[in-house]
């Protein structure tokens, strides 16, 4: 038998919920239905926030199975987010093959890791204080 801080989240059940990821691909699909064209503005960025949110489920699917007290995994999807986000901003202007997969990667790789991390502490502290109530009895 596995001890709280040991479970994986998926075996929280108040934590399985992608709340940012939700958010991110509503978002996109109400902005998308309110854009008047897919130049204007306000039609490329909602796309954007969308795919973020669909690309944040599908790679973060693997950090359910962590356990809770090893945030290290967090903290790796949120420095592959930030160095694929910053090298695009900053990327030469010569294309190179399939690094464009990255480019569309890079930002649901930030907010799973920033997603995830919120949930895992919470449930950290979550059992934190469920302990230390055991003790005091």
């Amino acid at each position: 038998m596995t001890t709280p801080r040991e479970q994986a989240l998926i075996r929280r059940p108040h934590l399985r919920v992608p709340g940012l990821e939700l958010i991110c691909i509503l978002t996109g699909l109400l902005g998308r239905l309110v854009a008047t064209s897919s130049e204007d503005f306000f039609g490329t960025i909602p796309w954007a926030l969308g795919l973020t949110g669909w690309v944040a489920l599908l790679v973060g699917i693997p950090l359910y199975f962590a356990p809770v007290r090893s945030f290290w995994w967090d903290f790796s999807y949120i420095i592959v987010g930030v160095i694929g986000v910053v090298y695009f901003w900053t990327r030469p202007a010569e294309p190179i093959m399939f690094l464009g997969y990255f480019a569309v990667a890079s930002p649901g790789f930030l907010l799973a890791g920033v997603s995830f991390g919120v949930r895992r502490g919470i449930a950290f502290y979550l059992h934190q204080g469920a302990a230390s109530d055991n003790r005091d009895r």
